[in-house]
């Protein structure tokens, strides 16, 4: 709880003047959960939110200028050939590194776990090349 509470306080600190709490706090729950919550429970997850906050849209959005850095990393053909990256789609990888540090934003440590081959270890080298890009 702790945890969410203080991602909620760093959105609502970045949020425009005319953001509601309740804004804050969908989006809050959504970016601090969603990463947690297996493929098939994320429709669930999604449902229970809206039932919480009825037509409440919030959007997904996050530091535009961090995703971009990691879309160029990842079109950079010394990096593809260097980790030999092969994704099928650039907007769910990036939506993957974004999930990642907005995990490590809220807490120490972490781990990724999953089947061989699922992406794991590039999603880390990303995240680290996408940091060292941005200073």
């Amino acid at each position: 709880m702790k945890s969410l509470l203080r991602m909620a306080g760093k959105l609502l600190r970045l949020a425009s003047s005319g953001t509601t709490e309740y804004v804050v706090l969908k989006s809050a729950l959504k970016n601090f959960n969603l990463p947690r919550v297996i493929t098939n429970d994320k429709p669930i997850f999604e449902m229970l939110c809206e039932d919480l906050f009825p037509k409440l849209y919030v959007s997904s959005e996050s530091d535009k200028n961090f995703m971009e850095k990691t879309r160029q990393i990842l079109r950079d053909p010394v990096f593809i050939k260097k980790y030999n990256l092969d994704f099928r789609d650039e907007n769910e990888f990036v939506k993957l590194v974004v999930q990642v540090t907005e995990i490590l934003e809220v807490r120490h440590c972490m781990f990724v776990i999953g089947p061989a081959g699922s992406g794991k270890s590039a999603v880390i080298r990303t995240l680290g090349a996408t940091w060292n890009a941005l200073g």
